[in-house]
């Protein structure tokens, strides 16, 4: 697995010439969330995007190691929260094999 460097907040903020405090309120004001809560959502989002798509051999850990989730536990309280529905449940609505 070809792992990406995570990147923080303060990283974030450095690159672009700001505190992290303001970094902060501007993702409040535009996007209703901090940039750590933006983040997790956008690896929820890939992560479904993957088990949608997955096949039969792809496992659910795989997938969720892919986007740094390594409580699984933790995963599946997430991704049910965001999502209103189980992993089991995304992952049934893969079309039969050979129409992915």
């Amino acid at each position: 697995m070809d792992r990406r460097e995570s990147i923080g907040v303060d990283n974030v903020a450095t690159a672009i010439g700001v505190g992290v405090r303001s970094l902060q309120l501007s993702f409040k004001r535009i996007l209703g969330c901090s940039p750590h809560e933006f983040i997790m959502r956008r690896r929820l989002e890939s992560a479904r995007q993957m088990l949608i798509g997955a096949s039969v051999e792809d496992s659910v850990t795989a997938i969720a190691t892919k986007f740094d989730f390594f409580e699984l536990g933790r995963f599946s309280q997430r991704y049910r929260e965001h999502f209103g529905e189980t992993l089991s449940k995304t992952l049934g609505r893969r079309g039969p094999i050979g129409t992915r």
